[in-house]
């Protein structure tokens, strides 16, 4: 997870703690690409917002390195504009989702289907 708020990472790390996945928490998204290249997570959970580097930033920059390319990016946000939405999709978001429209408990249902489904 690549969030700055230390509210919405302590909440998802509630969350994901009673689920089977494991969740690493970047501060921003300079940090975030490079956590990816590191550790090769499973699916990344990406806020837009955030300080050094925004989100939309280091979705690209994922999406064009090899390390990090096929991993998929759930972009979550507030920010749920028409135009920030075709962007995150155009750079290869596998999903959007608008962080009030959702439960934590949903997403981590969403990311735990995704994993799933993975091939």
């Amino acid at each position: 997870m690549v969030e700055d708020d230390p509210y919405v990472t302590r909440l998802y790390e509630r969350i994901f703690a009673g689920s089977s996945i494991d969740i690493k928490i970047a501060r921003d998204g300079k940090e975030g690409t490079e956590v990816a290249r590191t550790y090769q997570p499973d699916l990344i959970l990406l806020d837009i917002m955030m300080p050094k580097m925004n989100g939309l930033d280091a979705l690209a920059i994922l999406k064009t390195d090899k390390r990090t390319k096929s991993i998929p990016v759930f972009m979550l946000s507030n920010l749920g504009e028409d135009e920030t939405v075709k962007d995150a999709m155009s750079k290869g978001a596998d999903a959007f989702l608008i962080k009030s429209d959702y439960t934590p408990e949903q997403i981590r249902d969403k990311v735990e289907v995704r994993l799933l489904n993975r091939n």
